[in-house]
């Protein structure tokens, strides 16, 4: 793993309760198996209007592998790659 390189893999997602936990695992399965760099998975909640705030802000507190971003944060994130803290970063839109 090269340390020296922190990757963010942005997930913009709105309204997604039913499935986020369940992709954020996968998606975190799939990077500790192939991703040869530090990582982190961005939760980008886009004003969800269900659960998905709060279920990204438990996934969250439960890993320091995942961060959550409600509104105009997100779109920052998703839209502009100086506000990211990451060296690199991969946006995932469904």
């Amino acid at each position: 793993m090269n340390s020296s390189t922190l990757i963010d893999v942005v997930v913009p997602v709105y309204n997604e309760e039913e499935a986020l936990e369940e992709s954020v695992a996968k998606l975190s399965s799939y990077l500790q198996t192939h991703c040869p760099y530090r990582w982190r998975i961005v939760i980008a909640d886009n004003a969800s209007i269900d659960q998905t705030p709060q279920i990204g802000r438990r996934l969250a507190a439960a890993s320091v592998l995942v961060a959550a971003a409600c509104s105009a944060r997100a779109r920052a994130l998703v839209n502009s790659p100086r506000r990211r803290r990451a060296s690199n970063s991969v946006c995932a839109r469904a």
